[in-house]
């Protein structure tokens, strides 16, 4: 199945993004951390590629390894995707509070 991107994902090398704060490169967040998905600079094919793996602007998510060479492994919606060093530099993301007692990492 082929996904549609839509029309206001795609900005080219400019980015896309999920607002204006400032966010940190994909491989900056620690291992456990949650973070929100702020930006990605990319082409068409990037962006779709992304798109419909679930990683959209503001899509959260737990980092599961990024350390030393190889990908970083993050987990979103209950599957874990490695991420090649390539696309994690053209992401930027929020690091968001550690959750509580109850709660459940997306």
């Amino acid at each position: 199945m082929k996904y549609v991107v839509p029309s206001n994902f795609y900005m080219g090398d400019s980015a896309i993004t999920a607002g204006e704060r400032k966010g940190v490169p994909l491989a900056d967040i620690r291992p456990g951390g949650r973070a929100r998905l702020l930006r990605v600079r990319g082409g068409r094919a990037l962006c779709a590629h992304l798109a419909s793996l679930g990683l959209l602007p503001g899509a959260t998510f737990r980092m599961v390894q990024c350390g030393g060479r190889g990908p970083c492994i993050i987990q979103i919606h209950q599957a874990r995707l490695a991420v090649g060093r390539g696309m994690a530099a053209r992401m930027e993301a929020e690091p968001l509070p550690a959750a509580r007692g109850g709660e459940r990492p997306s």
